[in-house]
């Protein structure tokens, strides 16, 4: 393997247009061949070894780079939660919305929100007594000209009386 990715990078490293490099390649297969390297795995190790060297080649022109002093955005967008069609839809969108919006942090953009929650249907806190309930607005008559005093407290009832 080591011999066949070497003679891979020399062939990238070496050619200076596309042409060259189709050459070196139609010449790189006959030799695989005859030292009986199966076709699929030559065909895959010039796939990586251009890829790589694709990227080397345009990571100037790189869309994802983060912009240095820049920080990242946060967009988010909430969705019901569904359990297999949302991280499907996630994973679909997660990659295209890079390209569309690299400024946005797409790792930390999706909310998942349930629609129904237990406390539709149940009671999740225990309710409180009147006479142990603070903040309670109340009212209070004057005795001697029926004048309403209309009040709030902020300590509980019980310690009011």
């Amino acid at each position: 393997k080591a011999a066949l990715v070497s003679t891979i990078q020399r062939a990238l490293s070496i050619c200076t247009d596309y042409a060259r490099l189709n050459d070196e390649f139609n010449q790189i297969r006959p030799i695989t061949r005859q030292n009986e390297y199966p076709r699929a795995f030559v065909d895959t190790t010039t796939g990586v070894g251009l890829n790589e060297w694709y990227q080397r080649q345009n990571e100037d022109l790189k869309v994802d780079a983060p912009v240095s002093g820049c920080e990242k955005k946060r967009m988010y967008m909430e969705l019901p939660y569904v359990e297999n069609p949302i991280k499907v839809f996630y994973k679909k969108i997660k990659h295209p919305a890079g390209k569309i919006r690299p400024d946005i942090d797409r790792d930390k953009s999706v909310y998942i929100k349930t629609s129904i929650s237990v406390s539709n249907f149940f009671q999740t806190k225990d309710p409180v007594p009147k006479h142990l309930q603070s903040e309670i607005v109340y009212s209070a008559k004057c005795g001697n000209c029926n004048y309403n005093y209309v009040g709030k407290t902020e300590r509980q009832k019980i310690m009011r009386t």
